[in-house]
């Protein structure tokens, strides 16, 4: 049933729902069908359109973890990566909708949840829906105590850089040099 925006930001558990309209309507065509009439919009939400959205929030979990906490997935395959940015999203995702996401990786939900990673991606659907990790960028397996070792060399080195700007900025300044020796 399509409904129009105003409608589906109305909630009593939260009154001032109502103040996101403006941004609910420029984005809710990301999840709705959108069906205009004159100069309505009536929205009915699209379950594929949920998924796809999810996904591509699952695709930048991971490039975030790749990028900003390399430790936390160190060492872990492509497919456990996925696994545990679908873990971390649970907490964020409604229980319906973090079940459909996680089958539509074509991973046993029963598997999923009992927390075994092994074997839980089915082949056929996998290839299917592609998974998430093989879109990412492909970064070599690091053993965690490797990537702390890396991470300290690169804060040493950012803070080496930061001593010499620093002592770069103090230096004297050239009528210094011309003024009465002190002795």
């Amino acid at each position: 049933m399509y409904q129009e925006a105003e409608s589906l930001l109305c909630c009593e558990s939260w009154p001032s729902a109502h103040q996101l309209l403006p941004l609910a309507q420029q984005h809710l065509s990301c999840i709705c069908d959108v069906k205009e009439v004159g100069d309505d919009l009536y929205y009915r939400l699209n379950d594929q359109k949920v998924i796809a959205f999810l996904r591509v929030c699952t695709h930048r979990a991971l490039a975030a973890f790749q990028s900003h906490s390399p430790a936390s997935i160190a060492g872990l395959s492509t497919e456990d990566q996925q696994m545990y940015v679908l873990r971390f999203l649970k907490e964020y995702v409604p229980a319906m909708w973090h079940d459909k996401l996680v089958e539509s990786y074509g991973i046993d939900l029963k598997a999923f949840n009992s927390g075994d990673s092994a074997g839980t991606v089915r082949p056929a659907l996998a290839t299917v829906n592609q998974p998430l990790a093989d879109t990412a960028e492909k970064r070599p397996k690091l053993d965690p105590k490797e990537a702390a070792r890396k991470k300290a060399e690169e804060t040493r080195a950012a803070a080496a850089a930061a001593k010499l700007k620093k002592d770069a900025a103090g230096t004297k300044k050239i009528s210094s040099f011309f003024s009465a020796k002190k002795t």
